[in-house]
């Protein structure tokens, strides 16, 4: 408990079909301290288990990876602290894509006697496509989701909840955000889930835009407490939503409409956040220039699984 291993660095690795269907995941991290996953692909893994499952980890950063048909994604509990999740895609992520929080044996928190599943957690300019819950915060405290953009929910697009029913104890979920998102409703609009045990009305949403492509009088879902700026019913005029190019054009109403955090400085393209920002993971910039007198499109940083369209034939 008092050695953890630190300095670890996962990178460029693909972890390819898992041949299982319970709780097994691909990479698993215990009581680990200052830590990178960075430019990893996590494709077809367990029904039942996780691409990262964290217990007990801190100062740690999940970055520029990608996450395809999972159980869930990202999971990080048993005092899990200090983490931050960005410019990461996931598609078809999982009935809970990030499950911020969890329920965990008490032997196995980090550090031991924590009160808590998870706390002080960034999620920042990812990509999220499906899933039947993309977000889940669950007993976790001062977890911040802000500045991505969510593509096709099939359920929730947030739960809250709260596993650990002794709260004489455990503290309940609360005092988390969620801003600065998009979030583009299609085959079916997303409510919120919250379930007993929690203090969803500590609570704060800001400056999200809310959009159904089916219903064009969609509010967004009811929301345990008023939100602050919100944009609801407006298309936000994205490039190719529908093929993963998530880019704001130039008449977009997410240009400027957001919330500014000095933490959060780059997009999911690897271009520079504004002051304000755009609501979503992509800033909007000029994206052309002049070659012999021909305009050319600028891809600064293209579709993070791009390169793994063919993994079958590896």
């Amino acid at each position: 408990y008092d050695t953890p291993a630190k300095n670890v660095q996962i990178s460029n690795i693909r972890f390819l079909k898992m041949n299982a269907t319970g709780n097994n995941d691909m990479l698993k991290l215990s009581g680990l301290d200052s830590f990178e996953v960075l430019n990893c692909h996590f494709f077809d893994g367990s029904p039942g288990g996780s691409g990262i499952d964290m217990v007990g980890c801190h100062y740690g950063i999940i970055r520029q990876c990608s996450f395809t048909n999972q159980g869930n994604s990202i999971q990080c509990k048993g005092g899990s602290r200090f983490l931050r999740i960005e410019q990461n895609l996931f598609s078809n992520g999982g009935d809970r894509t990030l499950n911020l929080g969890g329920s965990t044996g008490a032997p196995f928190f980090r550090p031991v006697q924590a009160n808590y599943e998870a706390s002080e957690i960034l999620v920042s300019s990812n990509h999220f496509q499906g899933s039947q819950a993309p977000i889940a915060y669950v007993g976790c405290r001062r977890v911040q989701v802000s500045n991505n953009t969510f593509y096709n929910p099939t359920k929730w697009i947030i739960r809250i909840l709260q596993e650990s029913a002794d709260t004489s104890f455990y503290q309940s979920c609360a005092n988390n955000i969620f801003s600065n998102n998009l979030i583009y409703a299609s085959s079916i609009d997303p409510t919120i889930n919250i379930g007993p045990y929690t203090s969803e009305k500590t609570f704060q949403f800001q400056n999200n835009l809310w959009f159904s492509s089916r219903n064009q009088n969609w509010k967004g879902p009811t929301l345990p407490v008023t939100e602050a700026n919100g944009l609801y019913a407006i298309n936000p005029m994205l490039e190719d939503i529908v093929n993963g190019n998530v880019r704001p054009t130039k008449n977009s109403p997410v240009i400027g409409k957001g919330k500014f955090y000095s933490e959060i400085n780059t997009d999911f393209y690897k271009q520079s956040f504004k002051n304000p920002p755009s609501i979503g993971c992509s800033e909007y910039v000029n994206t052309t220039y002049t070659v012999d007198n021909n305009v050319i499109p600028l891809l600064l940083f293209p579709n993070p699984a791009s390169e793994f369209i063919h993994l079958d034939n590896v």
